[in-house]
């Protein structure tokens, strides 16, 4: 993965051809890690489970969702230097975009020089037969359950997604780099503070309880900061969003793991995975269509309307299928 960012990397930094940039930016999202949504994450999220007791296994997974978020507040850091340079420099944007990529192919060389390193005794053992063990019959209702509900979070997520927030602050607003850059490494900020917070949550309110209350507040939120005129209002309650939206990550992926047989967790993590991946793929499409029919405010709010009914569909759920588990 990190050698066809690597790749990709170098391409936009040297490409003008429209095609081959787009075909860069594709296989750089498709190489991304470090996220929940990120096909590594199927086989790293089970690892986890099996490496740390049940009790402790929603701390792992803020460890694990924490240390990327500290990456991508560096990540979004070194946007600064676009107004930066622009204010003390006569480089042109396509100058500065080719340093951001340089420095973007950089960090993936030295990523994938990390992967050489680490202990083959991660590895399974060689020896042993690959097999695919069939889930079993309750197994296989609860991983159809939460695929579909996970899709129908993602799907919602799609439509405020961090890129059309950007787009939102922007058109609406008319905010430069610089001010969305600081916006966002202060959302990034809060995201860390509320996976470090998750697993205390989570002890004193249940596990299921935090990950819907934080979508129902989360959403909400959003909502009202999608009806604002003022930028700063808008940006307050983002901020806000931000603080409370990463509190079901540690918390949704120790509960997938909690409800289903050790030997079945993978296929719990790719399937329910690829259930997210791909809702959220699509998503944005329509996303787009609705803003340009509606507006970007009005696509903000449907988007988190869908979040906030997939809270409720697993309340439901909560009652009725998953009690036992919280």
């Amino acid at each position: 993965m990190t050698l066809s960012a690597t790749v990709s990397g170098m391409m936009l930094i040297y490409t003008d051809n429209y095609y081959m940039i787009l075909i860069a930016a594709i296989f750089s999202i498709g190489s991304i890690t470090g996220g929940d949504r990120t096909g590594i994450s199927s086989i790293e999220i089970p690892v986890i489970s099996k490496l740390v007791e049940s009790k402790n296994q929603t701390y792992a997974y803020s460890v694990y969702n924490f240390l990327p978020m500290i990456s991508k507040i560096i990540g979004t850091s070194i946007l600064l230097i676009i107004p930066i340079l622009r204010s003390i420099t006569s480089l042109q944007s396509k100058s500065i975009y080719q340093i951001l990529f340089t420095i973007y192919t950089l960090i993936n060389v030295i990523q994938a020089s990390t992967y050489i390193m680490l202990n083959k005794e991660i590895e399974s053992n060689k020896n042993e037969k690959s097999k695919i063990i069939p889930a079993t019959n309750n197994d296989s209702k609860l991983i159809f359950i939460i695929t579909s509900l996970f899709a129908i979070d993602s799907f919602g997520g799609g439509f405020i997604a961090r890129s059309f927030i950007s787009f939102w602050l922007i058109k609406s607003f008319s905010l430069n780099e610089g001010i969305l850059s600081i916006i966002f490494i202060l959302a990034q900020i809060l995201n860390g503070i509320s996976l470090i917070l998750a697993p205390k949550i989570a002890k004193t309110i249940g596990i299921l309880n935090t990950m819907i209350l934080s979508q129902v507040i989360a959403n909400s939120i959003i909502i009202v900061a999608a009806l604002s005129t003022n930028w700063i209002i808008a940006s307050i309650l983002y901020l806000i969003k931000e603080a409370f939206n990463d509190l079901d990550i540690p918390t949704r992926q120790a509960f997938m793991m909690s409800i289903v047989s050790e030997q079945n967790q993978t296929q719990m993590a790719s399937i329910s995975n690829l259930g997210r991946t791909g809702a959220h793929t699509f998503s944005p499409g329509v996303a787009g269509y609705v803003s340009s029919i509606f507006g970007i405010s009005i696509s903000l709010i449907f988007g988190a309307s869908i979040k906030i009914i997939y809270s409720i569909i697993l309340l439901k759920f909560k009652s009725i299928t998953f009690k036992k588990y919280n």
